[in-house]
């Protein structure tokens, strides 16, 4: 996620996963045995089908993974800095709005995300505009609650012109309300307890912050 201006505040390459597709700054970077750092997500998919590194191609001894504790410190210290400005021209918003609260109203847009030695790519975030207020306020605790795996992931903040804009993650399939509403005959006990688990996981995170 380039930010904008000069050198200082693009993005180091580390901070990037070399096997997602998709040019966005890790949030739980891990190592594996053979000392390569990647998205835990991203690794744990590779390694659910392989047992090399994607990296050399050469065989794991193991497959467990350690947190990169460092580089997830330097990314969250780059992003409080640098991190939550975005362009205006990078950020495209939908001409209807699918929520709206007492200070912000939602659209669903898209971000133009850019990394060093990567093509640009767009995906999919929500956009919140703010009507009252800046956002400030907000990007500070998204920043303080720092990337969890479990959290909304926050791209930044976009005070370019007259619009406030904060722009997060976009949840594809909508509200966990009405993901239960229409796969209510789908949803198996398992996959209820492994979403309780995951809500207890980042409101635990929350309620440390």
């Amino acid at each position: 996620m380039a930010a904008g201006g000069g050198s200082t505040s693009n993005p180091l390459p580390s901070f990037f996963c070399p096997i997602m597709n998709h040019p966005t700054v890790m949030r739980d970077p891990v190592c594996t045995a053979d000392g390569h750092t990647y998205e835990r997500e991203a690794i744990e998919r590779w390694l659910a089908e392989h047992d090399t590194s994607p990296s050399t191609g050469i065989r794991l001894p193991t497959k467990n993974l350690t947190p990169n504790l460092a580089l997830r410190n330097s990314i969250q210290e780059w992003q409080e800095t640098y991190g939550m400005h975005l362009r205006r021209a990078d950020i495209e918003m939908g001409g209807r709005p699918i929520a709206a609260g007492s200070f912000k109203t939602v659209y669903k847009g898209s971000l133009r995300m850019h990394a060093p030695g990567v093509v640009s790519q767009t995906v999919t975030v929500a956009v919140l505009k703010m009507r009252r207020g800046d956002c400030s306020t907000e990007a500070r605790m998204f920043l303080k609650l720092g990337r969890h795996p479990r959290l909304v992931l926050f791209f930044g903040q976009c005070v370019d012109g007259d619009d406030q804009l904060m722009v997060t993650e976009f949840a594809e399939r909508g509200s966990l309300s009405d993901c239960f509403e229409t796969w209510e005959d789908i949803i198996t006990l398992p996959h209820i307890v492994a979403i309780m688990q995951q809500i207890a996981q980042g409101m635990e995170h929350l309620s440390s912050e």
